[in-house]
């Protein structure tokens, strides 16, 4: 939506944008090479040709550079890229940087600029001439939010600059503005604050043999982890990652989730996505001491019926006993 703003077409066509590549992006396959995000960079060169043509004409415009890619990309042209000087690519970058500060004026200062010119410099002509149109409570919000972004970060980088920037600009457009507005920030601000505490909370935890009652019964190539916090959207990637470390020889993984509350969708294609990986280098992931709300899950999506490399148990006790059966 910013670089929709930026770009000088209404807010939603960033939405529209993001949906439509997303899904195309999908359905085409995933690659490593395969991206759908935007990119601050084509706001200078987005914003010209919506202020000649309209969106209709940028929509085309679009089409046709997606139509050029496909030509490029059949034909190999991706290695041209090494024949670029590196001053260009650096010149380019610090010109949209220009470009794009230039652009973020108008809003900062809360300025009435008639009409959105195709080149810079008559731009930055239009953005003189309406000074006088200064909004000094604009001014004054996004100049703290600025200094306060900048600031921060000297004084301690354990709590991200824009946490404490974005409380104080809720503040003052409780003050200086409108109140829904403020209360609409406030209530994002604090689902967003909720969400990193959760993901704070969330841990994977190595049993070492030597500091487990269990650890001397666990046969060679076994090991177990402890799982605790919830395993939403949040955490779940940062689980897995913890979780996907493991060693190449490793025979089998029990998982004790016992300390696992809450489970959402996004993280039970981790788990599965966690699984598979396991399973590819014949590693077995036995699932233990599950909640109900994680286990409710996992039996409608049908993952307590996969074979070969995944077992549920009830109890931690039934998992090991198990394993030193089976990995004895």
């Amino acid at each position: 939506m910013a670089l929709a703003i930026a770009s000088g077409v209404p807010p939603q066509h960033g939405l529209y944008t993001a949906m439509v590549a997303g899904a195309v992006c999908a359905f085409a396959g995933g690659s490593r090479f395969n991206m759908s995000g935007p990119t601050a960079a084509f706001v200078a060169i987005l914003a010209p040709v919506a202020a000649r043509h309209g969106v209709g004409g940028l929509a085309t415009a679009t089409l046709m550079a997606g139509g050029i890619l496909l030509v490029m990309g059949f034909a190999r042209m991706g290695r041209l890229i090494q024949s670029i000087p590196h001053p260009v690519t650096t010149g380019f970058t610090a010109g949209i940087a220009v470009v794009i500060a230039t652009l973020q004026v108008k809003d900062f200062l809360g300025l009435t600029v008639p009409g959105n010119p195709e080149h810079s410099w008559e731009r930055a002509l239009l953005l003189a001439r309406a000074l006088p149109s200064t909004r000094w409570g604009d001014a004054a919000v996004g100049g703290l939010t600025l200094a306060l972004l900048l600031f921060c970060p000297r004084v301690t980088r354990r709590v991200p600059a824009p946490l404490i920037a974005i409380p104080i600009a809720c503040l003052l457009l409780t003050v200086a503005f409108d109140r829904v507005i403020a209360v609409v920030v406030g209530v994002a601000l604090a689902a967003l604050l909720f969400m990193r505490r959760m993901v704070d909370l969330a841990s994977a935890r190595f049993v070492e043999p030597a500091r487990s009652p269990h650890g001397n019964e666990l046969p060679p190539g076994v090991i177990l982890y402890e799982v605790a916090g919830p395993f939403f959207f949040g955490a779940a990637q940062k689980l897995v990652s913890a979780l996907g470390r493991v060693a190449a020889e490793c025979r089998a993984v029990v998982l004790n989730l016992s300390g696992v509350p809450v489970m959402d969708m996004t993280g039970l294609v981790a788990l599965q996505s966690l699984v598979q990986g396991l399973a590819s280098r014949k590693t077995m992931v036995i699932l233990t001491a599950l909640q109900d709300q994680p286990w409710e899950l996992l039996r409608k999506a049908g993952l307590h019926e996969s074979g070969g490399h995944l077992q549920i148990d009830c109890t931690l006790e039934d998992s090991l006993a198990y394993v030193r059966v089976r990995f004895r």
